[in-house]
Parts: structure tokens; C-alpha cells; sequence
């Protein structure tokens, strides 16, 4: 998450989304726990098993919980590049830099402090690392959840682009780029299966999901009939060509224990949720809402936590019983959130403000020099 998961304020004067906000509490839960299960060692349990066995390998919600976070990346994040500001692309961008880069870095920062000293990688992947596209400059992730938020930047620039087109707020442009990400995924499943490379499906479809909220804002929150038209072409499309892409993309294992069926459910009910959760289902309740405030944080600090809880030695190890197991997730979840609600206001707060402030100057500036000519 979204990662924009990521909570975005609302544009000033306008109402913010709680129901949103609950959504991705749920989402960034759902990540968490989904790795800290994983990560422990030896059972949880006859009963204990079954679940993560159901919710790990049936379904991945830990999948499940990014999808959220695309689909709501894609509700918000089109909408917040008003073309009735000043400097709309630069208060973008502007905004966007402080809202992702600060706790990103810190988090960086952490992981590196929490590694071993033989896993830290040298001074030019750190370099990429901190540039947020090291997936793209061929470096590994030190941060292992940055996947999502280099899908976030390559969205954030298609949106740019569309934007200054002059098309973004088209929904027949919206729909075509949910289509054409939609046709790029298929292409690259099927050389997938065909080349047994590890090509970058998950691009693709992850830029689809994020049209598909874009077009749901528009017929849910904005009743425009032309999106809800669009809407149900995108959901149609999508339910046909997932099941293609993901059994030709996911059918071989290349290093992630992929499983086609898995995918597919996963994605399936990510979505599933989304627009039920976006409509008749619309939670408020005040400790989701505060979680999705801060989800950014606890979706970027529970991978330093989890190093950081191992390097002191406090893991469970694989003798240890089941209660100890689900106790130690239990705990390592509470400090997250714990931590995250620091980081939130500490760091994410004060730099979305000084963003903000930023922008606003350099809109002010150049306001100003225009009428001086």
C-alpha cells in the first residue's frame, strides 16, 4: 500500500472520504498480518493451519489488501489534479513527492539499520532505492513492500500525461487505458508462460484496477450515467481477461510459489470488496478510519519492525506452540500500529503540510510574475 493506500487528504473544502479511510485500515491489516503469518515459524495449530493455509494459499489477502489499495489509489488520485488551480501538474507532483518520499526514506533508513551486515546492499542500490523506480534500474527491493509504490509513480505519470492532453477527466480516455493495460497485461502473461521469464504482469493489471476506480468515482460518488456505462464495460472486461492472464502468467512458479487460482481469487475478491465497500457496505467505524489515516505508515514500517523484532532475537522459533505463534503476530501487529501512529504524526503529517506550502508558494510566485507582464 498504496501501497496509496495511502491516505490522501482530500482537496481543501471537500468532505473526506471516511468510508475510504476504513477501507484501508482493512487493507493494510490485511498486508500486515498476511506477512507476519508467514514469517513464523513451525505451526499455529491444527485449526490455526487451516486458516493460514485458507487466507495464504487458497487466497492471499495480503494480495487481496493491495488491490484495495490500487482500486482506491485509483478512486482519489485522478480527482486530485484539478485543472481549476494554478499549476495544477506542480502542485501535483509537489504534493505527491511529500506525501511518499519522507516515510518512505525513513523506512529505508530502518531496514538498513535492522539488516545484517552481510545482507546490506552497496551504495548504488541504496541510491536507487531511494529514487522509489529501483525495480526499473535492476536493484532489489530493501523495503520488500516498494514494488507497489514504483506501480504507484508509473500511475501518477499516466494520469500527468493524460491530464495535460486534456483528456483525463474523459471516461471514454479512462476506459481505453483500463483496456489497453488490460491487453498489455495479456500479452505479457502469455510470453510469461511461453519464455518462463519473470515479466512485470502485475504492471499492467495493477494500472487497470486503478482505472477501474477512477471510472467507479465517477459513477458512485459523482453519478455521472457515461462513467456508469464505462464501469460496467470495465468490470466485463476485466472478469474476462483475468482469468487468461492469470493462469498464463501464473501457471509456473518462478520463484514466488505462484498459483493461477490463487491470483485469480485474490484479484477477484480484492475488487469484489472494493465496490461493495465503495456502496452499500460503507464503514466508518472510528479505529478502522484512524488506521487507514495512518495505513501509509503501517503498511511502509512493518518490514523494518518485523527486522528489527528478529535482529533482538524475539521471534518464536519452530519448537514454540501455536498460542506463542498467533501472540507473537498479535503483538508485532499493535506495534506497528503503535509506531505507525508516531510516524504519522511526526513525519507524514508535517510534510504533507510543508508540501503543501510549498506548492502553494510556487503557485503564488508565478501568479504573481505572470501579472507583473
Amino acid at each position: 500500500m498504496t501501497l496509496s493506500r495511502l491516505a490522501t487528504p482530500p482537496a481543501s473544502g471537500a468532505p473526506r472520504l471516511d468510508y475510504l479511510d476504513t477501507l484501508r485500515g482493512v487493507a493494510a491489516l490485511s498486508v500486515v498480518w498476511f506477512h507476519y503469518v508467514l514469517a513464523g515459524r513451525g505451526s499455529h495449530g491444527t485449526f490455526g493451519d487451516a486458516v493460514v493455509f485458507a487466507l495464504t494459499e487458497v487466497l492471499d489477502v495480503g494480495k487481496i489488501g493491495v488491490v484495495l489499495f490500487f482500486a482506491i489509489s485509483g478512486f482519489i488520485i485522478p480527482a486530485s489534479i484539478r485543472s481549476d488551480t494554478a499549476s495544477p501538474v506542480r502542485q501535483f507532483v509537489i504534493g505527491r513527492f511529500f506525501r511518499l518520499y519522507p516515510a518512505y526514506w525513513i523506512s529505508i533508513l530502518l531496514c538498513l539499520a535492522f539488516m545484517e551486515a552481510e545482507d546490506r546492499p552497496g551504495l548504488y542500490p541504496i541510491l536507487f532505492n531511494a529514487s522509489m523506480v529501483q525495480g526499473f534500474l535492476g536493484a532489489r527491493d530493501i523495503n520488500g513492500v516498494a514494488w507497489t509504490l514504483q506501480i504507484e509513480l508509473v500511475f501518477y505519470t499516466v494520469c500527468l500525461g493524460l491530464f495535460i492532453a486534456g483528456i483525463l477527466s474523459s471516461r471514454r480516455a479512462q476506459f481505453v487505458a483500463l483496456v489497453s493495460s488490460m491487453a498489455l497485461a495479456l500479452c505479457l502473461a502469455g510470453m510469461r508462460y511461453s519464455l518462463a521469464l519473470k515479466l512485470p504482469v502485475a504492471l499492467p493489471l495493477a494500472i487497470s484496477v486503478m482505472f477501474l476506480g477512477c471510472l467507479w468515482r465517477g459513477a458512485v460518488l459523482e453519478a455521472d450515467p457515461v462513467a456508469r456505462r464505462f464501469s460496467a464495460y470495465a468490470a466485463l472486461t476485466m472478469l474476462l481477461l483475468l482469468p487468461p492472464v492469470c493462469v498464463l502468467a501464473y501457471s509456473l512458479d518462478l520463484g514466488f510459489k505462484e498459483t493461477w487460482y490463487r491470483y485469480l481469487l485474490s484479484y477477484i475478491v480484492g475488487l469484489v470488496t472494493f465496490l461493495l465497500f465503495t456502496t452499500r457496505l460503507r464503514l466508518r467505524g472510528r479505529v478502522l478510519v484512524h488506521l487507514g489515516t495512518i495505513s501509509y505508515s503501517v503498511y511502509l514500517l512493518h518490514t523494518p519492525i518485523h527486522l528489527g523484532v528478529e535482529r533482538l532475537g524475539l521471534m518464536p522459533t519452530a519448537d514454540s506452540s501455536p498460542l506463542i505463534h498467533w501472540f507473537s503476530v498479535g503483538m508485532m501487529m499493535m506495534l506497528v500500529v503503535c509506531v505507525s501512529h508516531v510516524s504519522y504524526i511526526a513525519v507524514e503529517k508535517p510534510c504533507v503540510a510543508l508540501g503543501r506550502s510549498l506548492a502553494r508558494r510556487g503557485t503564488v510566485r508565478g501568479a504573481a510574475a505572470y501579472a507583473r507582464h
